[in-house]
């Protein structure tokens, strides 16, 4: 992934996204002001630093690495700052409606509300929630608290980095078909997982193989109660002993193989949805799987993380504020840091 020249790319394109995304959202505001210039806000100081990294690589930077690499920081200020902007003032559907009345047809999981019809940003539970599916909610709007104290938990902002802008105080439900291609695959993959297992043994091989807890009652509080609640969470291994077993079905690494391999890791993030960890893991090894098949397979894991990072801020920006994804990301670079003065 570094490329048949070994151009290190995708660590400077990394490093641009993460900054472009933190100040073309709402941290860059005050210094995008201040700047000024005909995009304004938040967008001016990223997009003109990334402009002139750009022309000065262009210009005065001799090699074909070099220049690849300051072209890649230039690309992702100017990506970054793109989608940080674009994430920040992203339009509500919920803003102002405190108190209001709704009926949604929404996708339930976690005690999260995501409407399907009308659509609209994700919802937070209360009251008389239904168990995970699709279902029709009648309730009102909640607001979400800001942070009340210095240096307190801001619930609004945290709940806003994963889509979820406001509560919905739930007052009827009534479940719904679901509609829509990955709705269904998602309920046929769920009744093949529990087939022949009592209601115990069903709702726990939910929760460790698609991430399905809506269903685990007592059982998720005594896993948290013993510190064990980690363990109901998909993440990264579940990624990877998948990947390891299509693999040595598949007979080993070839280019049909490998895009096979890589369809499945995609249908099944569809299935189980995008939580930080199974995301990385997935473009990780997608990557990885990738390069190999098309001959550039020299890439280290390092690349392969740089890579995941910025395809994933690219996508979900919102997310570089989240401590999920940051200790996802933190936990890969250490492990792998460390793991080479140990081999």
């Amino acid at each position: 992934m570094t490329g048949r020249a070994g151009i290190p790319w995708p660590w400077p394109l990394a490093a641009g996204m993460v900054v472009g995304v933190a100040t073309g959202g709402p941290v860059g505001g005050a210094v995008g002001g201040a700047v000024g210039g005909a995009v304004g806000g938040a967008l001016a100081w990223p997009l003109l630093v990334g402009a002139g990294v750009g022309l000065t690589a262009a210009i005065a930077v001799r090699g074909p690495v070099a220049r690849a690499a300051w072209g890649a920081l230039a690309l992702g200020l100017v990506l970054g700052a793109l989608r940080g902007h674009a994430f920040a003032t992203a339009p509500d559907a919920w803003a102002g409606r405190a108190g209001e009345a709704i009926e949604v047809v929404a996708r339930v999981a976690d005690g999260v509300a995501w409407p399907m019809e009308p659509p609209g940003p994700g919802l937070l539970l209360r009251g008389a929630a239904p168990p995970g599916g699709v279902h029709l909610l009648q309730g009102s709007l909640v607001e979400l608290p800001g942070r009340r104290n210095p240096g307190g938990f801001d619930a609004r902002a945290h709940h806003g980095r994963h889509g979820i802008t406001a509560a919905l105080r739930v007052e009827r439900s009534e479940p719904r078909a679901p509609p829509g291609f990955w709705p269904r695959a998602r309920a046929r993959l769920r009744l093949g997982v529990v087939a022949g297992l009592g209601a115990r043994e069903a709702a726990l091989m939910q929760a460790l193989t698609l991430g399905w807890r809506d269903d685990l009652g007592p059982l998720r509080d005594a896993f948290a109660a013993s510190g064990l609640a980690h363990v109901l969470a998909l993440s990264g291994l579940h990624v990877g002993v998948l990947a390891g077993a299509l693999t040595a079905l598949a007979g080993g690494v070839g280019r049909a193989r490998s895009l096979a391999v890589v369809a499945v890791l995609l249908a099944y993030l569809a299935v189980v949805g995008p939580s930080p960890a199974v995301v990385r893991a997935t473009a990780m090894v997608s990557a990885a799987l990738l390069g190999r098949a098309y001959g550039v397979g020299g890439a280290g894991w390092a690349t392969h993380l740089a890579l995941a990072g910025a395809a994933t801020l690219a996508v979900r920006p919102g997310w570089l504020g989240d401590l999920g994804f940051q200790l996802s990301y933190l936990s890969v670079l250490g492990i792998g840091a460390a793991a080479g003065p140990l081999a």
